[in-house]
């Protein structure tokens, strides 16, 4: 098996949605090329849900895709907490519009 085509099992077939964290790292990085090539057809599908830690642009990833922010805050001054109640948020928030 190909790391492609665990890329493709994962955030495909066996995932309902696809949350990926975004930042300036995760873009410079050669393998998030992979991870990006495997869900960006379910971007428009609105089953991928961006948590943006920065202002960093991805082609796949249009501006106006509602995401979870965290723009403009350092990593220390993000609490787990914050991250746990914003995801739970946008998990309760995209099921409801699923049943």
């Amino acid at each position: 098996m190909t790391w492609t085509d665990q890329f493709e099992r994962v955030f495909g077939k066996d995932s309902r949605f696809v949350l990926c964290v975004l930042d300036q790292h995760y873009r410079q990085k050669i393998w998030p090329t992979f991870e990006k090539a495997s869900f960006a057809h379910r971007v428009k599908e609105g089953e991928v849900w961006p948590i943006y830690l920065d202002d960093t642009n991805f082609v796949e990833i249009p501006k106006d895709v509602v995401g979870i922010m965290f723009k403009g805050r350092l990593a220390a001054d993000i609490e787990e907490a914050d991250v746990d109640s914003s995801i739970i948020e946008v998990l309760i928030e995209r099921l409801d519009k699923d049943a």
